[in-house]
């Protein structure tokens, strides 16, 4: 039995109950009801309210959908979109014939001070990088910038250099005699005329980078020097004298006190053959010749080194201490 049948049962019960309590015959002369009816009755009213609408209401029973009418949904299949980047092909890069790459500066590295004027050799030590070997055939070559005094050309190396053998690479140089910084490029050249260097493209130059200070001031002070060492007769001979004349100069910047002049006759000989002093000094920009006999060699020479040394005892305090030696090459005689 469903509940809404079962509502409509009671409703009709309570719907007799109250016809009941109201049948013809109760009038207002008839004695009034009594208080527990009229209690019953409001009760049986509110019934028959609340049991109206829950007739009058929908079931809340809801059946279960129909399956049979329900349309599948597709199954989304993802699509895959094909990526617009290709990798791009490798080529093996081939390594040139000639390629150098460098190493190290050996001598004057860059920013070195160099006075001006001064003679100076840098070398620098590079590794070859490239396939070829190279010979005595490839030369170091001025490239551009400040050339300071080198030549066009120099040999590389007398031997030969393997890949991925080193080397040692050197020119002579000269420093401007004007203050400033100056930079020297350089580059190699193949045996047959190619021209090339370091860097990725084989073709970027190394250089040389000195800086010539500001000339620092000389203190007045004197400069002895030998400039001429003469043997009369020469060639001497053996077992005869010779005399000696040795030319001593003061280039410096004031008059010096005493000195002593020594003459060897061999710069190998134990101790000089002949000693002068020069008494009350010499001026600036004076000169002497000193000269004395020497009783001769015992012995004949094809080549003997001979030496004279200004201010022997450095007595004198010179601007230039490391000049006053000059040495000769003669030969003796034989008899």
């Amino acid at each position: 039995m469903t509940a809404k049948f079962k509502a409509f049962t009671l409703l009709t019960l309570l719907a007799l109950i109250l016809a009941a309590c109201n049948m013809p015959g109760f009038s207002p002369t008839e004695p009034e009801p009594s208080e527990e009816e009229v209690v019953l009755t409001e009760v049986a009213q509110t019934v028959v309210a609340q049991l109206t609408q829950a007739a009058e209401a929908p079931t809340s029973e809801t059946p279960p959908p129909d399956l049979s009418t329900e349309t599948p949904i597709a199954e989304e299949t993802p699509t895959i979109t094909p990526s617009s980047t290709v990798a791009p092909s490798t080529t093996p890069t081939s390594i040139p014939s000639n390629w150098a790459q460098f190493i190290d500066d050996i001598t004057y590295p860059d920013g070195s001070e160099v006075n001006a004027g001064a003679a100076f050799t840098k070398t620098w030590r590079l590794k070859n990088i490239g396939t070829s070997t190279w010979t005595s055939g490839y030369d170091l070559i001025f490239d551009h910038g400040d050339q300071m005094g080198a030549p066009s050309a120099v040999q590389l190396t007398s031997g030969t250099v393997s890949p991925g053998a080193t080397v040692d690479v050197s020119v002579n140089l000269t420093a401007p005699t004007d203050p400033g910084t100056y930079q020297g490029y350089f580059r190699l050249r193949s045996s047959d005329n190619i021209i090339f260097g370091i860097g990725g493209n084989a073709s970027n130059s190394f250089w040389v980078k000195i800086v010539v200070p500001e000339p620092t001031s000389v203190p007045d002070l004197p400069d002895l020097i030998i400039t001429d060492i003469t043997l009369v007769p020469y060639p001497p001979i053996q077992h005869q004298p010779v005399l000696v004349k040795v030319s001593v100069y003061n280039q410096g910047a004031t008059t010096t006190t005493d000195f002593a002049v020594e003459w060897w006759a061999s710069e190998n000989a134990p101790s000089p053959a002949i000693t002068w002093v020069v008494h009350g000094g010499m001026v600036k920009n004076g000169g002497q010749v000193l000269q004395s006999a020497y009783p001769g060699y015992s012995s004949w020479y094809a080549k003997l080194t001979i030496k004279a040394v200004a201010d022997s005892g450095n007595a004198v305090a010179e601007s230039n201490e490391s000049n006053n030696v000059t040495k000769k090459i003669i030969k003796v005689s034989q008899q």
